[in-house]
């Protein structure tokens, strides 16, 4: 029987020898970027404070690609997508000194820089991880299970509870906000999603899918996010539909009933115990959408929902006010606060929709860079799996999480505003691209 690791990662010396070699330089540096990759793994989706900041691994990983040299360097400049990332930061140096002297609000050109650098960071780090990732490829499943004892131990450590109305439950969170609770929960609910129903499993490995599976369901309904619960929901559909689909020819129809609704049955089972707590959160919208659509923006209630309608607002006019560069990513925040969009004490830090805030800071010039980046990701990816670089397995997994990751940022910016937030989605992209370096021969 195939073991675990080999079910999920197809071929494993596939591409190894673009990295093999035996001088003492290549095994130092291959040390340091393994380190860098459990740690990266583990305190991925965690906030531990300065002591355990999210980027020491990716880092590392920076570190021994230098130490390596061109046994690294080499297949990290063939990445097309580290190309794109070059070209985006040649960008945000000129727009953001653009933008310091000519729009209004702005800071200065060190804060604009400060945060351009968020993004630039993300491409880059994304890109040399994946050249250590293509070397360790048989470590992947193990990393995503760093990944999910990182989040039980905030869980476990961090956790607290957002006080909430009379009558109302509270919202988890784990120092960081309940949105990017479920934003994690959902995440790894699609990975164990995916790893339950693809193959059998020993009585007490299914039992701890099955509790990790369910914890990471209330996590999402506790947090009581209506972006990630909408997102996480699109997300499992493309990932087990998908893999359903392709193992009818490959597996018994009696064996894929049985996993399948095994994942249905724990599915209904949470939504049914956990069901006030869902109704909470859903329900309500029609407070908002009828003052929208007989009176305008002006008549939106103060609520979370109608906070949003009124920043989309702002957006698209201050996109059309400047279409071509933007305003620069550092102005986001001054100019919602200029304009008196809040609630109580609290004001909105950006527009609560990664792409039109990326429309709005970087202009139809920067949206352009960035997307032919993410075409270029899609397109590695799918050449990585037609090679057969990257398993049936793992490629639902990476389609579900891109899925959910790509509906959750329509209602947030949660692609690179904070360290964890990049470190994640830095595994998801780094693993498209080292499917990509294992595919090339």
């Amino acid at each position: 029987m195939e073991t675990e690791t080999a079910r999920l990662v197809p071929n494993p010396q596939m591409g190894s020898h673009r990295l093999s070699g035996g001088s003492l330089r290549l095994h130092v540096a291959s040390f340091i970027a393994g380190l860098g990759l459990v740690y990266h793994a583990f305190f991925a989706m965690t906030d531990y404070g300065h002591l355990f900041k999210n980027e020491y691994g990716a880092m590392a990983a920076l570190m021994a690609t230098l130490i390596a040299g061109r046994d690294a360097l080499k297949p990290l400049w063939s990445l097309r997508f580290l190309r794109w990332a070059l070209v985006f930061t040649g960008y945000v140096l000129v727009q953001s000194w653009w933008c310091a002297h000519h729009v209004s609000l702005s800071p200065s050109y060190e804060k604009q820089l400060s945060v351009a650098a968020n993004a630039v960071r993300l491409g880059i780090f994304s890109a040399i991880l994946a050249v250590w990732l293509m070397r360790y490829w048989r470590w992947v499943p193990h990393l995503l299970g760093l990944m999910l004892a990182g989040y039980l131990s905030m869980l476990i450590f961090r956790s607290s509870w957002m006080p909430a109305g009379a009558g109302a439950w509270p919202r988890l969170r784990l120092v960081y906000s309940e949105n990017i609770v479920g934003l994690f929960a959902g995440e790894l609910l699609v990975i164990l999603s995916i790893v339950m129903i693809s193959q059998r499993h020993r009585w007490w490995q299914l039992l701890a899918l099955v509790v990790a599976w369910c914890t990471m369901f209330a996590c999402l309904a506790l947090s009581q996010s209506r972006g990630a619960l909408g997102a996480t929901g699109l997300g499992l559909i493309v990932a087990c539909t998908g893999w359903i689909i392709s193992q009818r020819s490959r597996v018994s129809g009696r064996e894929l009933w049985r996993h399948s609704l095994l994942l249905f049955g724990l599915l209904l089972a949470c939504v049914v115990v956990l069901a006030p707590v869902l109704g909470q959160r859903v329900g309500g919208a029609d407070s908002v959408i009828r003052p929208l659509l007989e009176h305008g923006v002006t008549a939106v209630p103060d609520s979370p929902v109608g906070l949003r309608i009124q920043l989309y607002a702002l957006g698209v006019e201050t996109f059309l006010q400047h279409p071509w560069v933007g305003i620069g990513m550092r102005t986001v925040e001054p100019l919602i606060a200029a304009h008196g969009i809040g609630t109580g004490h609290y004001t909105p830090p950006h527009l609560h929709d990664i792409y039109l805030q990326i429309l709005v800071s970087l202009g139809l010039v920067g949206a352009l860079i960035l997307a032919g980046g993410f075409i270029t990701l899609l397109h590695d990816g799918w050449r990585a799996y037609k090679a057969g670089a990257i398993s049936q397995r793992l490629t639902w997994i990476l389609s579900g999480w891109m899925t959910l990751l790509l509906a959750d940022i329509v209602l947030d910016n949660h692609l690179w505003h904070f360290s964890y937030l990049r470190t994640t989605q830095e595994v998801l992209f780094g693993l498209i691209l080292a499917g990509r370096l294992r595919a090339t021969k």
